[in-house]
């Protein structure tokens, strides 16, 4: 709770501070290094290392965060120990870095191609999977013995609701964007 809680409160204050710094100079960002340049003023000549770590961080903790995260899903679907210490979470989670490593390795080139089928990818999986455990928290045999948590099934059928728009908004964005790059290579 507390990291979810964290990541949130971080997003917000992003975005509030993004929102208040740009709408007014109407900056717009097209690269990383546009936003190495929104630091100048408070970090000086280190605000290109300071963005460059940041960014570098975000991408380590997303790495090991999602694989570990697949693995343990994958472990409990399969009825296997779902600690995060656990051997077989570890092995797992080596597995799965070590092919994508080779995947990302073997491509040889810019891994646009990758990213778009990547977001394309979770684009699908994440509102499938959404609808499952928004089915779940409907079931009469899960909530069995106890007072039905009819605030938390609203709110989440209301949020499943609205993600799956986002998401076919963001895949409406992305899919052409991967046709494209797709057939840029041929």
């Amino acid at each position: 709770m507390a990291h979810i809680f964290g990541v949130v409160v971080i997003s917000i204050a992003i975005i509030l501070v993004g929102a208040i710094v740009m709408n007014p100079t109407g900056a717009t960002i097209n690269a990383p290094a546009d936003l190495a340049a929104m630091l100048i003023p408070v970090l000086g000549n280190a605000a290109p290392f300071v963005m460059g770590i940041a960014l570098l961080s975000a991408a380590f903790s997303a790495i090991l965060g999602n694989t570990a995260r697949g693995v343990v899903l994958f472990s409990a679907g399969v009825n296997q120990p779902t600690a995060l210490d656990g051997k077989n979470i570890k092995i797992g989670s080596m597995i799965v870095l070590a092919i994508g490593t080779a995947i990302c390795f073997s491509y040889g080139k810019s891994p646009v191609q990758l990213i778009y089928l990547s977001n394309v990818a979770t684009g699908v999986a994440t509102p499938v999977a959404g609808l499952f455990i928004t089915r779940m928290i409907w079931r009469k045999d899960i909530n069995r013995g106890i007072k039905e948590p009819r605030a938390l099934q609203i709110c989440m059928t209301i949020s499943y609701i609205f993600y799956l728009f986002v998401t076919i908004y963001a895949l409406a964005g992305a899919v052409p964007k991967f046709i494209h790059s797709m057939a840029a290579l041929f």
